[in-house]
């Protein structure tokens, strides 16, 4: 299970295409105006969840993941959670948009296993959305922690319609150890045919330019890609939200309530129960008969239904071009596959340079 904990909804950036629910943005470091005060009644939550995923074994891989708003600006919090919940067997991670990097405790920075960071790749696209001179202190801070920092540092690129998908990734692929992205969850619709063109051609050379590295041994690791190979050379089958909406995510409030998506946030349909009389997951995934045009889609084994927060927001003309997006991305590595497995029966790679902790657990999958 992973457990998404608001650890605060302040944040310290007013990012133009942000769907967090309730922020109050750009406040001021160390501003508390929305956070939760009383550790001892989040620990208590806390530790109720945790109990409960052990006693009904609906998962032995469970994370923690420090979000919000920019979970620094309570970092206080964050280090009660961790002391409190190291005898857990969880893995840390944190969601962070990295302009308070450079302020992070030793503490936090020493047993967190991985840090997602906010960034864009390109620093006009980054800057368009999150604000002048944030791309470079984003980098010089990410560049700064490396030195102590022992985990695995991930980019979560947004790519919205002004950005290119290739310069993106190439702008974030040599500083992080992973890159993954997610396009801009919003209903505008404004440029979708140019900008649809645009990401089938980028995803082509993408795709050219991971096989390439490949084929010399070089593993970089674009997740949706690694993922997506991995499912298809083990046959694996994806019946329900790579993303965990339905089955194994739960999101919990700064209040203690619990619901499926960190974007569903009070929308009473999606609350799957509160943190203290428990969640109610019991097999039964949200996004069936919620998602109709899935049933019948030849990849939706593969895809696993990519993302119902957007499918629930976008109008039809969008959901259908993101849809064939994913459709295009999944065919491209399908066609490519038998290289992948030429690299892999010569040694070049492993199959676990495919099929990683990240790849499986961490991240949305599918863009």
């Amino acid at each position: 299970m992973e457990f998404y904990l608001y650890v605060t909804k302040d944040c310290n950036l007013s990012c133009t295409y942000c769907s967090g629910i309730g922020l109050k943005r750009n406040v001021e470091s160390g501003a508390n105006g929305n956070q939760i005060e009383d550790t001892s009644v989040l620990m208590e939550r806390l530790s109720r969840l945790l109990r409960q995923t052990k006693e009904s074994n609906l998962d032995s891989n469970n994370t923690l993941v420090f979000y919000g708003g920019e979970p620094l600006l309570n970092q206080r919090l964050i280090k009660e959670i961790m002391e409190s919940t190291l005898n857990n067997d969880l893995k840390y991670i944190m969601y962070t948009n990295g302009i308070l990097l450079d302020q992070v405790e030793p503490y936090i920075l020493d047993h967190l296993d991985y840090l997602f960071v906010s960034v864009d790749g390109d620093q006009r696209v980054h800057e368009l959305h999150r604000g002048r001179g944030t791309f470079k202190k984003i980098v010089e801070n990410v560049v700064s922690i490396r030195r102590r920092f022992k985990g695995e540092i991930l980019a979560r690129l947004t790519v919205s319609m002004e950005g290119s998908l290739y310069e993106m990734v190439m702008g974030a692929i040599n500083l992080f150890d992973h890159v993954f992205w997610q396009i801009e969850s919003s209903g505008r619709t404004k440029n979708m045919s140019t900008f649809a063109n645009a990401y089938v051609r980028d995803i082509n050379l993408l795709v050219d330019y991971w096989l390439r590295n490949i084929e010399s041994g070089i593993m970089k690791n674009i997740v949706p890609f690694q993922a997506i190979a991995a499912s298809l050379l083990l046959d694996r089958k994806h019946e329900c939200l790579r993303c965990g909406c339905g089955s194994s995510l739960v999101v919990m409030d700064i209040d203690g309530s619990c619901y499926s998506c960190d974007q569903l946030m009070g929308v009473e349909e999606f609350k799957i129960g509160d943190a203290l009389n428990g969640i109610k997951y019991n097999g039964d995934f949200l996004y069936k008969g919620m998602m109709p045009s899935c049933e019948k889609c030849e990849v939706r084994t593969i895809c696993g239904g990519r993302c119902l927060h957007d499918f629930l927001r976008c109008p039809p003309q969008k959901r259908q071009m993101l849809c064939n997006l994913t459709m295009h991305t999944i065919k491209a590595l399908e066609a490519e596959i038998p290289r992948v497995s030429r690299s892999i029966d010569t040694g070049r790679i492993s199959l676990h340079d495919l099929d990683t902790y990240v790849s499986k657990n961490c991240v949305e999958e599918i863009p």
